[in-house]
């Protein structure tokens, strides 16, 4: 989960080590320009300040100033701060603290880092905070199986906290933050899936919860695809952002205009100053030039930046590089001193707006080729608000639509699409004809902008107009753009259908590339309002619309479709006869949400859009009235992938999406904008441009940002310009590379495990989750794991669409166990596009051994007198019958030799009559058995059973090694182990000392320690006594007993003051007790030995402490042993707790005459807990008071000597007995 505080530093955040220097509440502290951030024992606290005022308090002069400061605390309940470790680059730079002149709080060459872990904040989640250019961030990493309900996080002391649009906004008294709620994704093989995730803000908690599949383990969290860059232009001036394209090094282009000087310029820019300009009512603004900005591939160098204009006013449309890094530039001009070169096609204006095409060398020194082109007309832009209101011009549908139109090149020419008002509108062999109010128009210049290849108009009764433009297959090349007349088949027959209804029909044409003749054309559309913005082609030459509408797209060879939405894809066959695939995309509520601004159609045949929506088509844009745009649209609801980079929209932002190929499925979409604040509004949009993706899918994207002089548009660190300069709007542009989307195939690695003879069949799937590629797989033996035959499994593996599937099959022998796991490695493939990814998955297979037959553990051996025959018995054992073949029965001799008595079939109990023996209590035969699997694997009995010792001393007893009181609360009992082969259980019995040990045992056990919580350890001594069985059935004799010993005592007051202790003697070690040994404890000091005895089983303890009256008593016997084989065993007893009545002895006088004899007065405590004394004159006045037992009156009151008299007294005191005592008397003062 990723977290993005907007807490910033002047430059990379760094945490400091706290090392004393300030004080021992932090850990780390790390620096911002508008506050602290110190990471503590359980969260991270902010302390903030008011950036203004402290800003102010550099130069404050004279006047004072209060620096306003508010601290918030984000708790992470439960958290775990005990292992955070410095995970970043340590810097080079150090710092040195030295405050004040406590050497204690001194610090010196702490190294900050960049990068903090807190391992195990919660069970398997770690918390990491780091850098992020200027900006502190923090992720929770969660391991597989994480509990990611655990993350509790509370926000202490803010004013208000709220969560919208999956954000957390944080309200404090001096500025407010905001943070993103996590994405969340889990990663499996290199492979990303998002997963959905919730969250609750309650009472100042924020708590999170997954969906996670089952079987599926996830890791730590990523977001994809990658920000190459953004960045604004950085202009000083008003500069508006208008169309953006690339070159094949992957620099980036931004086209705009500017409203005046302080664009950047690089040095040798061909024209460096602002060419000037005329106000005009375009709802456009004042005088303006283009400016064209070249960016290097990672935006953080400015290669070169130009005005291009003249005296009146120009604006760029569209730009497209050539092979060569050389760039055209196509755009409209007013301007009567356009720069030109020489021999260019046309060299002056023909009255109003013409277009221009302008080429620029790759280093921006030189230009080298510029041009006019239009008639008397208006031309290139759609519209003069100047003249007419915005009634008259219906297919301005968004905000800048007026200066639309595509520049294409395929290197010996370019290709222009565009609008002209212009009956002399230039044409090639008088090719089309002026329809009379606007028209639209495609025309082909030479490479040098020196010939007019040809030009070609389409229009008739209404308003035309072409947009896009793209090359064929065959020879030929396709506009679209839109229409509101009707009757366009009459003049041009080529139209295979008719005008379909609405406001305006979507419209394209496809001309010969070489001559401009039109080889077919057609409407596109609904009843209602539609236009197509952008045309491409896909491998084949189809060509592909995308553009608005507001009626019902249907649905055709489209799985991914949303009804009655404002955005449309279509697809025609070359020819144009026949719509082939048709959709819609958009959100919920039946209209345009985006002014399409760039559209492509990669090599693999996946479709992307970008687009703009939102308030700004909401402004006034009309000469004459308070008529707005037609397009009242937002960003909202539109469909957004999981992986998004921007999940959330303010309702003014960008919009880009992508689409599988035939529109499988939506790959990829997401939001790209600034989010608007309280006061300022963060309204990105186009001034009516093309952008471009790169047929990698690489978009170049143009933005009018940070209109209102805001820095609200997102930027990367490291970008050229990360500020709006000017006092309004700045160009911006983004460069986002989706090449990820071509993910790789998936397949889970497998283990399995058999064991030897089972048959390994099992089938893995492969999937690809580009639903449509083609999947393959093969299968490589790593090793074979040691396995002893030669036997190997049989592979399958089988080629699918989306998917490919591996079957192992393998019918294992005994042969095949092996000592180490097989490895397979199977590599799945597909032939995605636009390269092929290849992932890797290991079978593991471990062929096991058979489970080996344990024979019986033990078998009895039982003589007949009567015959001389032995019979040997043997229980029934568990075996995995797959596996169990039989049990030999042998015996060894006396003289060592061995022999088979029998094969035993069978799992069940059984005996054998033995008729071979003779004198067996005199000579010794051992019996034991053998088990044997399928395979022949042989397991042998541990124990052998032998005539000497099983039928003349069958079984033996135990020693108790001691019963002991465990802290007071339990005794615990404790005894040797049993050396009998044929061991089954011990017995325990317990009875009350000095009696019998009776015929019941309290406890069946084969363990040799038993903890007795039955009964008072403080009033009862109890024996216990052991007796051994085993599994032939001889039970053995008691062992010895063993006593648990109670101490008694009793305690004697004044005057001597005492404690008499009494214990029981031990029962019962072989050899008695060597020592006792009596310990006391009383305040917080440890046991401590008092006395040693060898023999006497009492003691007087008179060495108290007056100050305390209430000690605990306890006594440890230590066994005697003579020779010393082992160490002593020992037994403690319960304890016992003592305590002495407090006393309080009071002199009845007090002389002060400064003898030094009876001068000051006071009492004499013993084994006084607590204590108040206090003293009244006559009157009743308190004229002294103590809780010190040890303070002393020296007759003063208030610092004056009080008269002779007699003073009453009151006192009250505690003991260690829990009661409290009263104690009043007089006492006699004199002088």
């Amino acid at each position: 989960m990723i977290f993005g505080t907007f807490l910033h530093s002047q430059a990379q955040v760094q945490f400091i080590q706290n090392k004393g220097q300030w004080g021992s509440k932090a850990f780390y502290r790390a620096e911002m320009s508008n506050g602290h951030i110190w990471l503590t024992d359980s969260g991270i606290l902010f302390s903030l300040w008011d950036a203004n005022a402290a800003a102010k308090m550099h130069d404050r002069g004279l006047n004072t100033l209060t620096l306003q400061r508010h601290a918030f605390y984000l708790h992470f309940k439960e958290g775990s701060f005990k292992n955070i470790q410095a995970s970043g680059i340590k810097a080079e730079v150090y710092y040195n603290y030295f405050y004040g002149n406590d050497a204690s709080k001194w610090a010196s060459e702490i190294h900050p880092t960049d990068e903090l872990l807190v391992k195990e904040l919660y069970p398997g989640i770690d918390l990491r905070l780091f850098s992020d250019g200027n900006t502190l961030k923090y992720n929770l990493e969660c391991a597989p199986g994480a509990d990611i309900a655990a993350i509790r996080m509370q926000y202490i002391g803010v004013n208000d906290i709220s969560v919208t649009n999956d954000r957390v906004n944080i309200y404090t008294s001096v500025q407010n933050l905001s943070e993103s709620i996590p994405l969340v994704y889990e990663e499996v093989n290199g492979q990303k899936t998002p997963i959905t995730s919730s969250y609750r803000l309650i009472n100042n908690e924020l708590t999170f919860n997954l969906s996670l599949n089952k079987g599926i383990s996830h890791s730590r969290i990523i977001i994809d695809p990658v920000l190459e860059f953004s960045t604004y232009s950085g202009s000083k001036a008003d500069n508006f952002g208008c169309t953006g394209t690339y070159d094949d090094l992957g620099n980036g282009y931004a086209g705009g205009t500017v409203f005046g000087p302080g664009l950047p310029l690089s040095l040798g820019a061909f024209q460096t100053s602002f060419g000037g300009g005329t106000k005009e009512n375009l709802g456009y603004g004042d005088g303006r030039d283009a400016a064209i900005l070249k960016f290097s591939p990672d935006g953080k160098k400015l290669l070169f930046g130009t005005y291009l204009g003249g005296n009146n006013n120009e604006q760029p449309h569209s730009m497209v590089t050539t092979a060569t890094g050389d760039l055209y530039v196509m755009g409209s001009t007013r301007s009567s001193n356009f720069p030109v070169t020489g021999g260019c096609y046309k060299n002056s204006n023909s009255g109003d707006y013409d277009f221009f095409i302008s080429k620029i060398s790759p280093d921006g020194k030189q230009l080298l080729a510029s041009t006019y082109i239009g008639g008397s007309g208006l031309d290139a832009v759609g519209a003069d608000r100047e003249a007419f209101p915005i009634n008259d011009f219906p297919l301005l549908y968004n905000y800048a639509d007026e200066f639309r139109g595509e520049i294409i090149t395929d290197g010996n020419a370019v290709y222009v699409s565009g609008t002209t008002y212009s009956i002399n509108f230039p044409r090639s062999n008088n090719s089309g004809w002026f329809g009379g109010k606007e028209d639209g128009c495609l025309f082909s210049l030479s490479s040098d902008l020196t010939t007019l290849n040809w030009a070609q108009l389409v229009g008739k009764s209404g308003y035309d107009a072409f947009y896009g433009v793209a090359f064929g297959k065959s020879g030929d090349i396709y506009t679209s753009g839109g229409t509101t007349s009707t009757d366009l088949p009459n003049s041009f027959p080529k139209f295979q259908n008719s005008y379909l209804g609405g406001l305006s029909d979507g419209i394209i044409c496809r001309f010969n590339k070489t001559n401009g003749n039109m080889l077919s054309a057609s409407y596109v559309g609904t009843k209602e309002y539609e236009q197509a913005y952008f045309v491409q082609t896909d491998n084949s030459g189809n060509p592909y619309l995308y553009g608005q509408t507001e009626g019902a797209v249907g649905q055709l060879n489209s799985p991914f479709y949303q009804k009655e939405t404002g955005q449309f894809i279509f697809r025609l066959d070359t020819g144009l006869t026949a719509i082939t695939l048709s959709t819609s995309f958009g959100g919920n509520d039946n209209r345009p949400n985006i002014s399409p601004s760039a559209f492509l159609v990669d090599q693999c045949e996946r479709i992307f859009v970008s687009g703009w929506g939102g308030e700004v088509n909401g402004h006034l844009y009309d000469k004459n009235g308070k008529k707005t745009h037609q397009n009242t649209g937002t960003t909202n609801n539109l469909p957004i992938t999981a992986d998004a980079f921007q999940k959330t929209t303010d309702g003014s932002d960008f919009y880009i999406a992508i689409f599988a190929k035939n529109m499988y499925t939506l790959l990829y979409s997401t939001y790209f904008g600034g989010i608007s604040s309280l006061t300022k509004d963060a309204h990105e949009h186009v001034d009516g441009g093309t952008s471009r993706f790169d047929k990698k899918g690489i978009i170049y994207q143009a933005v009018c940002a940070g209109c209102g002089a805001n820095n609200l548009f997102p930027t990367t660190p490291g970008a050229y310009s990360r500020t709006n300069n000017s006092e309004n709007c700045n160009n911006a542009l983004f460069k986002i590379d989706f090449e990820n989307l071509n993910k790789k195939p998936v397949m889970r690695d497998t283990f399995i495990q058999v064991v030897a003879t089972d048959i390994v069949d099992f089938t893995r799937l492969g999937i690809d989750p580009d639903p449509q590629d083609p999947v393959d797989a093969k299968v490589f033996r790593l090793n074979n794991g040691g396995i002893l035959g030669n036997d190997t499994p049989e592979i399958y593996s089988y080629f699918g669409i989306g998917s490919a599937s591996v079957r192992v099959y393998w019918q294992t022998t005994c042969k095949s166990w092996s000592k180490d796991t097989i490895y397979f490695k199977v590599m799945l493939y597909d032939k995605g596009c636009p390269k092929a990814d290849t992932t890797y998955a290991l079978f593991k297979i471990l062929v096991t051994e058979p489970p080996k037959v344990t024979p019986p553990d033990n078998v009895c051996v039982s003589y007949d007198r009567a015959t001389g025959n032995l019979k040997i018995a043997w229980p029934s054992t568990t075996q995995d019958s797959r596996f169990f073949s039989h049990f030999l029965l042998k015996r060894v001799d006396p003289d060592n030799s061995i022999k088979i008595l029998d094969t035993v079939n069978n799992t069940l109990d059984g005996s054998f009559t033995d008729i071979g023996v003779s004198n067996p209590e005199t000579e010794n035969y051992c019996y034991y058995m053998e088990g044997y699997n399928t395979c022949g694997v042989m397991v042998p009995s541990i124990k052998k059973f032998c005539t000497i010792r099983e039928l003349t001393d069958p079984i033996r007893d135990v020693r108790v090694k001691f019963a002991t009181v465990d802290f007071d609360k339990r005794v615990r009992v404790e005894w040797e182990s049993s050396e009998e082969p044929d061991f089954k259980e011990f017995e325990v019995y317990r009875y009350p000392r000095g009696q019998n040990a009776g015929n019941v045992p309290v406890k069946y056990t084969k363990d040799t320690v038993f903890l007795d919580t039955s009964f008072d350890v403080d009033a009862v001594s109890n024996c216990y006594r052991i007796l051994v069985s085993d599994n032939c059935g001889h039970i053995s004799t008691l062992s010895n007993e063993g006593c648990n010993i109670v101490i008694q005592g009793n305690a004697t007051g004044k005057p001597q003051y005492y404690f008499d202790l009494n214990w029981q003697d031990y029962e019962s070690w072989q050899n008695g007790v060597n020592r006792w040994i009596l310990e006391r404890q009383y305040k917080n000091y440890p046991w401590t030995s008092i006395a040693t005895t060898t023999s006497v089983l009492m003691h007087r303890d008179d060495k108290l402490d007056f100050d305390w009256g209430g000690y605990w008593y306890r006594v440890t016997a230590v066994e005697y042993i003579k020779a010393q084989p082992r160490e002593p065993d020992s037994s403690q007893s319960n304890w016992i707790y003592l305590f002495q009545p407090p006393e309080v002895y009071v002199p009845s006088g007090i002389t002060i005459n400064g003898d030094n004899l009876n001068d000051v007065w006071g009492t004499v405590p013993v084994f006084v807990k607590d204590y108040q004394m206090r003293v009244y004159n006559r009157w009743g006045q308190k004229v002294w008071e103590s809780t010190d037992k040890y303070s002393q009156w020296d007759g003063f009151v208030r610092d004056i000597q009080t008269e002779d008299g007699v003073f009453a007294w009151y006192v009250t005191f505690t003991g260690w007995d829990s009661k409290t005592y009263k104690i009043t008397g007089t006492v006699t003062l004199l002088h």
